[in-house]
């Protein structure tokens, strides 16, 4: 996937760089996002918060710390189907 691609679907850049991110490594920390996007960690939660919100990524515990993870890119279909529906409301 393409940066130019995942903005048109309303993505912001930081949005993005967590989602790629997230795809090439698997499950990971907000620590651990932030140290390889440098995206400060607190905006790292903002941005992961959002995420989920769409859909795109989801979280686990692993033992007391959480760790994010991207969903499946299909999952975008799904995204942009609910924001179509809601659009067309």
């Amino acid at each position: 996937m393409e940066f130019p691609i995942l903005r048109a679907i309303g993505l912001t850049e930081n949005e993005i760089k967590i989602y790629l991110t997230l795809l090439r490594s698997g499950s990971l920390s907000a620590y651990e996002i932030s140290q390889k996007t440098g995206i400060y960690r607190v905006h790292v939660y903002d941005k992961l918060e959002q995420l989920m919100e769409k859909g795109l990524v989801t979280h686990v515990f692993e033992g007391s710390t959480k760790q994010f993870q991207a969903t499946n890119p299909e999952k975008i279909v799904h995204y942009l189907d609910e924001k179509k529906q809601t659009l067309a409301s």
